[in-house]
Formats: C-alpha cells, sequence, structure tokens
C-alpha cells in the first residue's frame, strides 16, 4: 500500500486505477502497480468485483475490479516513488483480518486470507 504525505488523506492506499484502451484488467493491475509504486508484478487471480458510486464523477457507478497481485521479485520493506513530482510513500504490512485500506479497497481481505498458507 501507499500514502501520499503531502495528502494526508490517502493513507494506506492499494494501487489501482483505471482500464485503458484494449488493456485487461489483468494489464491495467500490472501497470497501476508500476505507475504507483515502481513496482513489476505479476497477477495471481481475480478476487471479485465490486459496483460502488464513483468518487470521481457524481451520478456515475464505478465497476471495480480487485485483483491479487504478487511482486516479481525482491522488495523493499518501505519505499519513496515519485510520481511527477508527487512522492508516494509505499510499505509492506502485514494482512490480518483488522488490517484497514483506504475507502472500500480491503473488501476482498478475507478471500486474501483463506489463500495464505498457515505457518
Amino acid at each position: 500500500m501507499f500514502d501520499l504525505p503531502d495528502e494526508p488523506s490517502f493513507s494506506a492506499v492499494v494501487p489501482g486505477g483505471r482500464v485503458e484502451e484494449s488493456e485487461t484488467f489483468a494489464e491495467t493491475a500490472i501497470r497501476e502497480v508500476r505507475e504507483e509504486t515502481g513496482l513489476d508484478v505479476e497477477v495471481v487471480r481475480e478476487l471479485g468485483v465490486e459496483r460502488q458510486p464513483s468518487w470521481r464523477v457524481a451520478g456515475v457507478r464505478d465497476e471495480n475490479h480487485f485483483l491479487h497481485a504478487k511482486p516479481a521479485g525482491p522488495t523493499p520493506a518501505e519505499w519513496d516513488h515519485d510520481v511527477e513530482g508527487d512522492v508516494f510513500h509505499c510499505r509492506w504490512v502485514p494482512l490480518t483480518a483488522e488490517t484497514r485500506v483506504y475507502g472500500r479497497h480491503g473488501v476482498y481481505i478475507p478471500e486474501l486470507l483463506q489463500s495464505i498458507p498457515s505457518p
């Protein structure tokens, strides 16, 4: 997840964004994670779809596809990623039933927890 230090209302954000023309949902996820965190990821599976009011356009409902992805290689625990002058403070957090993320981005945490092997 990432925080935008210059915009405190955007904390614990899971990367995401709009599908570009002719992109698959997996291609969108890979591009958005790279743009927002600098990481290369591999999509594991689609978790589900949430239909909810758009936070960008009044009166419009968005269809948000949530995907499970994993890093394509080693990553640091925390890092800063500069996106056109905006600093995204990225970090890994332990995933538990109590993990809270921005907005409704955590709606599929229970499904992710079911797929994690027990220690």
